[in-house]
């Protein structure tokens, strides 16, 4: 496993970047991440949009102190809390807010992003926000994701004490497609988990005869890889489903009472872009659990990832 990389010699919790925009979402963000078990370092990052005129025209001296005594507030109650708190402030006149939180991820070498959910369409879904997205899609580093129960929805204090338990019961989703194979390697190298559940979910087939050889091949290879996390001191269950992977992973999720999703995403493209898979899209978008979103690829696992 390439160890190559920002991750290398740290815990995947260890040095946090957290972008806020001081709402209530980012608020409750803030909280989760000082009880998330493993966080050493965060760093708190607001990044202001100076492409446009603001309430003071085109000058933006004004946001930018107001932003430095806001992060200057929460950084003195996180290190209340036993934690080493950094904080920037950027001001960006080209490129877009997504783009900045990502350049600051690799200036600062962060293992882990952490951005909270925005809450419910009318239509369907969760509104998980442009900004997220981008990051999503464009990110090297594991992304904690947030659902809106946690991020916008709970009191302070309750998310902190849901998101310091947040190890407690792990989802961890498999394809065994070598981006799996990877992240569901990284997974032996997490601890503080209690029980991790490992599950592929299968959706080729068109006979009963089909779907039963493969429901045998997913079992079989499910019990090799569990095997490996067991000799790592997990206490690993295996589940096989069959059906839409959003949907099943999704459902066994709320069934299982998981505190966190692990997922991965596909690889990169010729543009060095992350693909993000439909099914990894779909259960963070649609989930109501956090979902950690692992990279595969150079550089971007240390100890979680799957699609």
């Amino acid at each position: 496993m390439d160890t190559e990389g920002p991750e290398a010699d740290k815990g995947i919790f260890d040095r946090v970047l957290v972008p806020t925009d001081f709402s209530r979402p980012a608020r409750n963000t803030l909280e989760c991440v000082a009880e998330i078990p493993g966080v050493k370092e965060v760093i708190l990052l607001h990044v202001i949009d100076a492409s446009h005129p603001s309430r003071h025209g085109w000058i933006y001296n004004p946001e930018i102190e107001n932003a430095k005594i806001l992060l200057a507030e929460k950084k003195e109650h996180l290190e209340g809390r036993g934690l080493r708190i950094e904080t920037r402030v950027k001001a960006i006149t080209g490129g877009d807010i997504a783009s900045s939180i990502l350049e600051t991820a690799e200036e600062e070498r962060v293992s882990l992003i952490v951005m909270g959910s925005r809450g419910r369409t009318l239509v369907k879904g969760l509104l998980f926000g442009s900004v997220s997205s981008e990051v999503l899609r464009l990110g090297k580093v594991p992304l904690l994701v947030l659902s809106h129960e946690l991020s916008g929805g709970l009191r302070r204090e309750d998310c902190g004490k849901r998101c310091g338990k947040i190890l407690s019961r792990v989802l961890c989703a498999t394809d065994f497609s070598p981006s799996a194979e990877r992240c569901t390697a990284f997974m032996t190298g997490i601890q503080g988990i209690g029980e991790l559940i490992l599950v592929h979910v299968v959706t080729k087939g068109e006979t009963a005869a089909e779907i039963d050889a493969h429901v045998r091949e997913a079992r079989e290879r499910l019990e090799s890889i569990s095997e490996g996390l067991k000799a790592a001191g997990h206490r690993v269950f295996p589940r096989v489903h069959i059906g839409d992977p959003v949907h099943e992973i999704i459902d066994l999720a709320r069934e299982e009472n998981a505190t966190l999703i692990a997922i991965g995403t596909v690889g990169k493209n010729w543009l060095r872009e992350v693909m993000v898979g439909s099914t990894t899209l779909g259960v963070v978008r649609n989930g109501t659990r956090p979902v950690l979103v692992l990279r595969s690829g150079a550089g971007a696992l240390s100890p979680v990832s799957t699609d």
